[in-house]
């Protein structure tokens, strides 16, 4: 009988920042009320115009990046729901904190409306002008904030983590056990990276009977790698929902994922992601494995993934018996056995190191 793995891992580490390193700092404020805004993402903008580092605006308003050499960037804000907006260029000297304020626009978005033509047409790299690129704003702006806040916060977590075998059709429990984690863990999850799911797949084969299957996380959402090898649009939902939907771009021969990020079509905030795997090992309904994923911002403003679960399913060897020319003989073939879910939700999360800047 195979085996199934789900690679999961909490993200401890913290990252640290030379003390003489040149810095952008400064406070984000609403434009029309002069209140500072918590939670806007900040991103710092090269010459080239390529991103050089992110931060989220905390609760007093205040942002600080750091610069990773001496030389000319910009500023690029946006929090969900309401327009980005970018700033002129300004030059940064080694070892220099330069300071910025930023006016937040008040200026909400207005997503897309779901029309054939852009439910039938998935492109690569979601540009402007494309119904899709204003989805992907929105879902980007949520993913690099789940991410950031996973890195900058230390979280104290009570999380309840679970492992099912459930029937073919994955609506049977067969076996379940469930345990509870409490400790400090910044994220309940982390996918591998991106440039090894791009070489390996998401589905890769370690032995003889031994498969690991991976969930793409923010970060891996977030990659180049992953932008390049998917495609697009625009698709409809239920109870307000809309969602932007994604499939490999090109024929693989790895394993890779499709599924669509929903989200809410009124405050344009990130609900939940859906995903099933393709090129499947085995003659297997798509339908019956893949995961999901489900975001929550906290009372603080952080997001977090709340509750996710990953189905794979369970092979056996199953052998048939049958008289020929006198003689017994045996055909053997893989059969789908079981759905095999592990998945895990966060019961309590309290932040440790959430600071202000004044």
């Amino acid at each position: 009988m195979s085996h199934t793995i789900f690679l999961v891992s909490a993200l401890l580490a913290l990252s640290t920042t030379s003390a003489s390193a040149q810095v952008v700092r400064g406070m984000v404020l609403d434009s029309l009320t002069g209140a500072p805004v918590r939670d806007a993402l900040v991103i710092l903008l090269g010459d080239d115009g390529a991103p050089r580092g992110r931060a989220l605006s905390l609760d007093a308003g205040g942002y600080a990046i750091a610069a990773p050499a001496p030389g000319r960037y910009s500023l690029r804000t946006k929090r969900i729901g309401y327009r980005a907006i970018e700033s002129g260029t300004f030059d940064i000297a080694s070892g220099e904190v330069r300071v910025r304020d930023i006016l937040a626009p008040t200026i909400r978005v207005s997503l897309p409306s779901v029309t054939v033509h852009a439910q039938r047409h998935c492109v690569v790299r979601p540009g402007d002008g494309v119904p899709a690129f204003q989805l992907w704003e929105e879902v980007r702006t949520a993913l690099y904030q789940t991410s950031l806040a996973q890195r900058g916060d230390l979280f104290q977590t009570t999380a309840r983590r679970w492992a099912r075998e459930l029937d073919t059709l994955a609506r049977l429990v067969h076996s379940d056990s469930s345990w509870l984690l409490t400790g400090m863990a910044q994220s309940p999850f982390k996918a591998v990276s991106a440039e090894q799911l791009d070489r390996a797949g998401f589905i890769e084969r370690k032995g003889a009977n031994t498969w690991h299957y991976y969930a793409p996380d923010a970060d891996v959402l977030l990659s180049e790698t992953f932008l390049r090898r998917h495609c697009f649009r625009v698709t409809s939902g239920e109870d307000g929902l809309i969602g932007l939907a994604f499939e490999p771009a090109k024929k693989r021969k790895v394993a890779d994922v499709k599924g669509v990020l929903w989200l809410d079509s009124a405050s344009a905030e990130l609900r939940h992601l859906e995903f099933t795997y393709t090129k499947l090992p085995w003659s297997v309904a798509p339908s019956r494995v893949g995961g999901r994923v489900e975001f929550e911002q906290l009372a603080s403003g952080l997001w977090i993934v709340r509750r996710w679960f990953v189905r794979a399913p369970r092979m056996g060897l199953e052998r048939t018996f049958f008289r020929y020319g006198g003689s017994t003989h045996f055909r053997s073939r893989e059969r789908l056995v079981s759905i095999v879910e592990h998945g895990g939700e966060v019961l309590d999360t309290r932040p440790l190191l959430r600071f202000s800047m004044r």
